[in-house]
């Protein structure tokens, strides 16, 4: 987050230091600022440092240790934020390290009910249908031409999870040979993978092959603005449980330190909560994912949209995504 606000022109905090409670850091210098030892209390460590705001990098679980701590601090008027609101401001997307169980509940909590419920509904059916009648004269050209390059189907239909984790099948124009996943089976695909037919990377690029999903943006399955739908095969993988360390925790019978378990990519399910979209926030700022890493990244993306989501940020990525087919590049 350091090097995020030290690279922004546009950013108005100085970073006066990083407190910390381990002494052998003390004196580090990291990013340009120095690392202060926190030898008593966060009370007194503020009290020498004198800075104007204070930035939690921590988890929500272990604020109670310092809270009334905190509560002094505020009173003396120091501002005080967590590390997840500052980079959310600054880079758009929330670190998935650094937020928990509560956190994804009041962000669900906060979003504007009216608009999610109805008036979201009513844009994206207009949108669609006149998307629909407008596209008219790029969708049949690329229909005839996706016929006549390999003479396979010309719609590709794929169930995915929608809201809630409901399955419905996903219309696209077909950007691969036929019968892509015979022989390979679910896989991630990119920009180079080999399946793609050369009509198929056009469309790609300039984003045709999406337009068919309109439709089921009309049907209800989708939304305009949304995370990305998901294959059920991909999100079992992201919901595999794998080991990690807690450290400064419990300790095993023998003295090491205690394994736990998390998902691989975790709150990755929580973008069930809405319905997806044929454009997101993730996808107009981030390229193809394919990997778990990659994923990972872009969900943070996403899980900035379910905080904020709101009549002006969907009509913002629809302005961002409209720019996107026009230069014909992701991102």
């Amino acid at each position: 987050m350091a090097r995020l606000i030290n690279e922004l022109e546009s950013s108005d905090i100085e970073i006066v230091g990083f407190l910390d409670t381990d002494k052998e850091k003390e004196g580090k210098i990291v990013e340009g600022c120095k690392v202060f030892w926190q030898k008593g209390s966060l009370k007194e460590a503020v009290a020498e440092i004198r800075p104007d705001m204070l930035v939690l990098a921590m988890r929500g679980e272990r604020y109670e240790h310092i809270m009334k701590d905190l509560i002094w601090c505020s009173q003396q008027g120091i501002e005080i934020e967590d590390m997840t609101s500052i980079y959310e401001k600054f880079s758009g997307e929330i670190p998935l390290k650094y937020i928990d169980d509560a956190w994804v509940l009041f962000s669900s909590l906060n979003r504007p009910r009216i608009y999610f419920k109805r008036i979201k509904r009513l844009i994206d059916v207009i949108i669609s249908t006149v998307g629909l009648i407008i596209s008219l004269p790029i969708t049949i050209p690329a229909a005839i031409a996706i016929k006549i390059s390999d003479r396979g189907n010309i719609f590709y239909r794929q169930k995915r999870l929608g809201e809630n984790g409901q399955e419905f099948k996903i219309i696209k124009f077909r950007t691969m040979i036929q019968e892509a996943e015979k022989e390979r089976g679910a896989v991630w695909a990119d920009d180079k993978d080999p399946r793609i037919t050369r009509i198929g990377r056009f469309m790609r690029n300039w984003r045709i092959d999406e337009i068919p999903q309109l439709l089921n943006v009309i049907k209800g399955d989708m939304s305009m603005v949304g995370p990305r739908p998901e294959r059920e095969e991909f999100t079992k993988a992201f919901r595999e449980k794998v080991p990690v360390a807690k450290r400064g925790r419990r300790k095993s019978d023998n003295g090491s330190t205690f394994v736990d378990y998390q998902e691989k990519i975790p709150y990755y399910t929580h973008r069930l909560s809405v319905k997806p979209g044929i454009t997101g926030w993730a996808q107009v700022m981030y390229p193809y994912a394919s990997s778990f890493e990659q994923t990972a990244e872009k969900l943070e993306y996403d899980m900035y949209y379910l905080k904020n989501m709101s009549f002006t940020l969907d009509m913002a990525i629809l302005l961002k995504t409209i720019r996107v087919v026009l230069i014909g590049k992701g991102k």
